[in-house]
């Protein structure tokens, strides 16, 4: 698996506890990698760090996307692991465009999608993320 394949998988990991938590701090990211990945050498944590903060500065707008491209779907009720792909990849999509192609942010949001989320969840990731980039 690549690094930034692992990289993107723990991210996601790392945003579903922040959502449940209701908590994007420093403190929580600094826990997760700590408990969860200590040692494990194939991560970019720089790469981690920089969609964090990149989340962080533009939460509002983000989640405002995600709601917005699930019509029909309350965004309370998108479920928290969709949520969790679905912010990492608008954010690589709308403020990492120059280093990660838009496509290969939304393949790897749906494989994602596709091992952790539920039976419809690759067809909803895929939905939202098409219709910001290309529709909204």
């Amino acid at each position: 698996m690549s690094r930034r394949i692992r990289s993107r998988e723990v991210l996601v990991q790392m945003f579903y506890q922040m959502t449940m938590l209701g908590d994007f701090s420093e403190d929580v990211k600094e826990q997760f990698l700590e408990e969860r990945t200590e040692g494990e050498p194939n991560l970019d944590e720089a790469y981690m760090t920089k969609v964090l903060n990149l989340f962080r500065e533009h939460q509002t707008e983000i989640d405002g996307l995600i709601g917005a491209g699930s019509k029909n779907w309350k965004f309370t009720r998108i479920s928290k692991i969709d949520l969790a792909i679905l912010r990492v990849a608008v954010t690589e999509v709308l403020f990492l465009r120059r280093d990660i192609p838009q496509a290969a942010s939304i393949n790897a949001a749906v494989e994602l999608a596709k091992v952790y989320g539920g039976e419809k969840s690759p067809k909803f990731v895929n939905g939202i993320l098409g219709w910001v980039v290309n529709g909204r």
